[in-house]
Order: structure tokens, then C-alpha cells, then sequence
């Protein structure tokens, strides 16, 4: 009997994992055909695209619609000026956000506090509101159609969700760690980057992913 329901849950084991690999390609299949489908549209040729029935694969596969995107559109160039907005953005963005996180989570005051408030309060301006000011300040300093004035616009859209994510990693940090280091002799610089900024890694990652599509998704901003 013992050997008989042994049996048994291994085959229900068995069953239960044939079925969530079967649930995982389901849904991968799902997600992933559209991205399929949009590439080999992209690689079809114009008379070929609505013919039936249809092909999922080409068979007279090209890349015209690249070359005419590349030099008509300039598709590189402006492929270009989003790496170097988004990536300048990120880059000075999560450093300032990493070391606002950890000054809000680590020091406590009314004026410190304040502050956090100011800027989690600017979460609920919606961007229209500042477009006619922000506009006429750009041109008054002269970063109108300027990298450097979008990528300012950019890092103060990312900062307050960026600290407000961080900040509450860093206060899940235990500060017993901190006080550890610096009774070993670590001075301030030193318990940052070894012990606090390591643990912040997922977390580092997590907003970088979202701050990304969040810049990259942004229309109004750069349209102005």
C-alpha cells in the first residue's frame, strides 16, 4: 500500500509539473507571437504582407523597410539621441536618487522630513501643469532643444518614485550592519559602497528597469 501511494504522488509530481511547463509555454507563446509577428511583417516584402493565406514565414524575406527607415527617417540618429538622453539619465538619476534614499532613510529631522514630503509631493503635478513654465524656463537659460535640458526634465520626472522605492529598501537595511563596519574601523564612503549599496542591488535594478521604459515611453516631454 505504502509503495502504491508513493507511486501515486509521484505521478501526480509528474502531472503537476508537465502542466505548469505546458501553462509556461502557453502564455510565452502568447506574449512573444505578437514580437514574432512584427518582425517578420517588418522583413516582408510590401506585395507579399496581406497576401492569403498567410506565411509565417517570408519567402522572399528583405530589408527594404530598415534601409528606407535609415535613410530616410534617420532611424540611427535618433536611435542615438535616445541612448545618450536615457543613458545620461539613468546613470546620474540613480546616483542621485541612491544617495537621496539613503540620507532620507538614515537621518531623521523635521527639515529632512520636510523635504522627502516636497518631493513625493510633486508626484501628484501632472505634467501638462508645468509644461507652459517649464517651457519658458528652458528657453530664458538657454537649454531649449538642448540634451542637457531634456535629461534635466528626465531626472526630475525619475527622482521622487526612485527615492521613494529606495528609501524603503535602504530602512529594511539593518543598521546593526552599518554600526558592525564602522566599530571595524569603516569609515562613512566605505560602509556605503561595500555593505549598503551591494544589498541594493535588486532594488537598484528594479527602478533602473522601470525608469527606462517609464523615459523611453515619455512623448510630452520632449514634444515640448
Amino acid at each position: 500500500m505504502e509503495m502504491s501511494s508513493n507511486r501515486k504522488c509521484q505521478v501526480y509530481k509528474c502531472l503537476a509539473t508537465v502542466g505548469k511547463w505546458i501553462l509556461f509555454a502557453m502564455v510565452a507563446f502568447v506574449i512573444l507571437f505578437p514580437v514574432y509577428w512584427i518582425f517578420i511583417s517588418s522583413i516582408t516584402a510590401p506585395g507579399e504582407l496581406f497576401k492569403t493565406p498567410i506565411d509565417y514565414l517570408p519567402d522572399h524575406p528583405t530589408l527594404d523597410s530598415y534601409k528606407f527607415l535609415i535613410e530616410n527617417v534617420g532611424l540611427l540618429a535618433k536611435v542615438g539621441n535616445t541612448v545618450i538622453i536615457i543613458g545620461v539619465t539613468l546613470f546620474v538619476g540613480t546616483i542621485i536618487c541612491v544617495m537621496g534614499a539613503y540620507a532620507f532613510a538614515r537621518f531623521r529631522s523635521k527639515g529632512v522630513n520636510l523635504a522627502f514630503g516636497f518631493i513625493i509631493a510633486t508626484m501628484l503635478i501632472p505634467e501638462v501643469v508645468t509644461a507652459r513654465p517649464l517651457y519658458e524656463f528652458m528657453q530664458k537659460v538657454k537649454l531649449f532643444d538642448t540634451y542637457p535640458g531634456l535629461i534635466i526634465l528626465y531626472i526630475s520626472a525619475i527622482v521622487p518614485f526612485t527615492v521613494l522605492i529606495l528609501k524603503n529598501f535602504v530602512g529594511e537595511i539593518p543598521v546593526s550592519l552599518e554600526e558592525a563596519a564602522s566599530i571595524d574601523g569603516a569609515t562613512f564612503v566605505q560602509r556605503l559602497f561595500l555593505i549598503v549599496l551591494p544589498l541594493m542591488k535588486p532594488a537598484i535594478a528594479t527602478v533602473c528597469i522601470i525608469n527606462f521604459i517609464t523615459c523611453l515611453n515619455n512623448f510630452f516631454t520632449p514634444l515640448f
